[in-house]
């Protein structure tokens, strides 16, 4: 089974759970959820399990798990188009900076446009904005 940790994940996804802690259950775990996968998934941990059976296409879940992957690439792309158009970035800046944005992180580069217009950092800059905040945490 896939572990999916996601901001939909267990709190706001009914299909979980019909009631109180274990109403409703089968004792198999948590019920699948039927709601489509949106774009509001930020963070995936993804079982072993589910890298193998997309490998091994005579696995019974291969197709499922490639469907799978299919749409987290697929989901991964049109946030690149969207921050990419947005930032006037190149497809290769974009990717960084979608995926930055999605994690809620930073992208650190040397590449001109995405520091200008992807907000990107230079190493330096983000060494010197560490030491700022260790400066202000000292005070």
């Amino acid at each position: 089974m896939a572990s999916l940790l996601a901001e939909r994940g267990r709190r706001g996804n009914q299909a979980r759970s019909a009631g109180a802690f274990g109403e409703g259950r089968t004792g198999r775990g948590p019920e699948p959820a039927e709601a489509p996968v949106t774009d509001t998934v930020t963070t995936l941990v993804i079982d072993a399990g589910v890298w193998v059976a997309a490998a091994d296409v005579t696995d019974p879940q291969s197709e499922r798990s490639r469907a799978f992957f299919s749409e987290v690439v697929a989901q991964g792309l049109r946030q690149a188009v969207r921050v990419g158009t947005r930032d006037f970035l190149r497809s290769g800046e974009a990717l960084y900076a979608a995926l930055a944005e999605r994690m809620g992180g930073e992208v650190v580069s040397r590449d001109g446009a995405l520091i200008e217009r992807g907000g990107a950092l230079t190493p330096e800059g983000w060494i010197a904005r560490i030491d700022t905040e260790r400066t202000a945490g000292n005070r």
